[in-house]
């Protein structure tokens, strides 16, 4: 992966945890599986809630695609996707009509990521197939979502950063990239765009802004989830989110459910980020052997709560 800009951008859902932080106020775990002492990120649950895909990384070197079934109201066991396993696979997310699943992948050897699309059907996932049109290049492109209206968001190089882009569908796949506007994008790595269902609010992580805050300790540049709304065609200027999402630990990976209700995000809050708790071999061995031990759970809250609309 490139330094600079785009670097962190990708680093997003790679970032290690801070030293300290408040709790999070309004946000839970979002289900068992996904909170666990593995490294759990970028959920993306299908419409009816039944299924789930999502990354388990390992270090900052291996990251797969994982997927859990719901049947009869309980979660079966989780399984490492029979189309993941070997190269770097991140940021899924399902299409609108749960069919399709989006991915960014560095499969195919060229020192770059893509996106990549597998069809789910009665008997399984397709195989793999690199997204036509416009859309990948000779850079790096990561966090595809597709919206209702046929328009996939993702993030890219193609202005030489971690930029928010959209492509309108076409006979070919997708029209050419472009960029979703000041509004959202800036002179910081921007990520993982997640839309509601009228494609009227848009999360997304940054890293680095001015208005977030340092933790103490040893400071560093990770991300925090905003929001941006599209008014009159435009995306407006976005905000911090507050306390019930952003924490001093780093946040990022956002998404919606399928109504719209709910929003789910990864965070590494926990015990390394608490700077009242003493460190001795025992507090270590115990804070490491929970899900709050500093690598990333996945959380979910109310949408009308995150975007301050209680």
């Amino acid at each position: 992966m490139a330094a600079g800009k785009l670097g962190l951008a990708m680093a997003l859902t790679l970032i290690s945890p801070a030293l300290a932080a408040p709790s999070l106020h309004g946000a839970k775990p979002a289900e068992p599986l996904l909170f666990t002492p593995m490294d759990e990120r970028s959920a993306a649950f299908s419409p009816d809630g039944n299924t789930i895909v999502y990354v388990v990384r390992v270090a900052d070197y291996r990251q797969v695609l994982v997927v859990a079934e719901r049947k009869r109201g309980r979660w079966g066991e989780p399984r490492v996707a029979p189309f993941s396993g070997i190269a770097y696979d991140g940021t899924p997310s399902f299409s609108p009509d749960g069919r399709r699943l989006f991915f960014a992948s560095d499969r195919d050897g060229k020192g770059d990521f893509d996106i990549w699309t597998v069809v789910r059907g009665a008997k399984g996932w397709s195989q793999p197939k690199r997204v036509q049109g416009a859309v990948n290049s000779s850079g790096n492109e990561v966090g595809p979502i597709l919206t209702r209206s046929g328009k996939l968001y993702f993030v890219s190089s193609g202005s030489g950063g971690g930029d928010i882009y959209v492509a309108d569908p076409t006979a070919a796949g997708f029209g050419e990239p472009r960029s979703v506007g000041a509004g959202v994008n800036s002179d910081y790595p921007e990520g993982g765009p997640a839309l509601d269902p009228q494609e009227k609010v848009m999360i997304f992580a940054s890293a680095g802004r001015p208005d977030q805050p340092l933790a103490p300790g040893n400071p560093y540049t990770r991300s925090d989830l905003y929001i941006s709304h599209r008014v009159g065609g435009q995306w407006g200027p976005a905000t911090r989110l507050g306390p019930d999402v952003n924490s001093w630990a780093a946040e990022s990976s956002p998404s919606f459910s399928a109504d719209g209700r709910w929003l789910y995000f990864t965070s590494e809050h926990g015990f390394a980020t608490d700077q009242q708790v003493l460190l001795t071999p025992q507090t270590l061995r115990r804070g490491w052997a929970t899900a709050r031990n500093g690598l990333g759970n996945v959380y979910v809250i109310a949408a009308s709560t995150a975007e301050g609309r209680k």
